[in-house]
């Protein structure tokens, strides 16, 4: 692995005593030295003789995240189907599905030797991990929009039902998915028209950070920027509402009072504090991942990036339990309970037939 430019220098660093030159790896060696007690491999400029664990980690934090949750969710509904699919779950999906695929593209791909990626291969990888990131983070401005027209009074987070005299947008689903693809992608792709030479390197298909290319990550960076404060913006929206203009709030209870409490726990779903902070801390962990695959032999930034993904992991968890309906929660604890008095009664059962028998 590597770091810095691709200059072929000799790194005086990590010097550990091997057994034989064929642990040496070919592509980060500048040549094996036989001394005394055995062989030691001289690495190229930010190589080194040890295994950066970080971006891999990282990484497996999130597609594995990613996949547990959905499962759980998946088995929810096989007990707990629901009618409709809320807007509000489709961008939560939408968003997992978008990271599962940046996840298993740097797992995968990262390290353009592992599978001898060409040098346009690579161009593709970066792109595409970086796509699905930035288009995370467009549907996370998607989804503090829908929580916002919640509170403003537009729509009940529903594709078909509207508040009051607000018009149905039967190609919602269709245009709040298609946008934020058609940003994303075009966006990214107008960034790389000019800076595609510089986006990966000979060890990693995550880009290099140097001052030779500014000119990539300054747009990339500040166009990650705008999506994740286009959610904050919504988000903080909605919470300023609420606080300060509590007959928004009113209205919205009447409303729900009328209803089934099943709906209702659908639509009063506690999701801004999530898309306000967020999307934030995705950006972060994309970014030390970045970082810590082009710069290896930094150690805060290997630190950096298992922290900043642990911590998206956690905030993602959180708010899939905060947003899962309460009618959910009270069905599945009613079923446990009544599971564990049956399982309990058996066990009763079984032990008052053994004192019996002993008798």
């Amino acid at each position: 692995l590597a770091n810095g430019t691709a200059t072929d220098i000799e790194t005086p660093f990590n010097k550990k005593i091997r057994k034989s030159c064929d642990e040496c790896d070919f592509h980060g060696t500048t040549f094996c030295e036989n001394i005394t007690v055995g062989f030691v491999c001289h690495c190229k400029e930010g190589w080194k003789t040890s295994a950066n664990v970080a971006p891999l980690a990282s990484a497996l934090a999130l597609s594995t995240h990613q996949i547990i949750v959905k499962f759980v969710k998946a088995i929810l509904l096989i007990y707990l189907p629901h009618n409709e699919q809320d807007p509000q779950t489709y961008y939560q999906d939408s968003r997992s599905f978008a990271l599962t695929i940046a996840g298993f593209g740097v797992l995968l791909f990262r390290q353009p030797t592992l599978f001898h990626l060409s040098y346009l291969d690579c161009k593709w990888v970066f792109y595409v991990i970086t796509a699905s990131y930035l288009l995370g983070l467009g549907f996370f401005a998607a989804e503090a929009l829908n929580a916002l027209e919640l509170i403003t009074l537009q729509q009940p987070n529903s594709w078909i039902t509207r508040f009051f005299n607000h018009e149905t947008r039967d190609a919602e689903l269709a245009v709040r998915t298609v946008v934020p693809i058609i940003v994303v992608a075009s966006g990214l792709l107008t960034i790389l028209a000019a800076t595609y030479t510089k986006a990966t390197s000979s060890w990693s298909c995550l880009g290099v950070f140097s001052a030779e290319t500014i000119d990539l990550w300054s747009p990339i960076f500040l166009f990650a920027m705008c999506l994740a404060l286009i959610a904050t913006a919504f988000s903080y929206r909605g919470l300023f509402i609420r606080k300060h203009l509590p007959h928004y709030q009113m209205k919205v209870e009447i409303y729900l009072n009328s209803i089934p409490n099943g709906e209702k726990n659908t639509i009063e779903k506690r999701n801004l504090i999530f898309t306000a902070v967020g999307p934030w801390l995705m950006l972060l962990s994309y970014v030390t991942l970045a970082v810590s695959t082009a710069w290896v032999t930094a150690s805060f930034a290997n630190t950096l990036a298992i922290v900043f993904a642990a911590l998206y992991g956690a905030c993602n968890l959180i708010q899939s339990i905060f947003t899962t309906p309460e009618a959910i929660y009270k069905e599945d604890l009613g079923r446990c309970d009544a599971l564990y008095k049956d399982y309990s009664s058996a066990i009763d059962k079984c032990l008052r037939l053994v004192i019996a028998i002993d008798v």
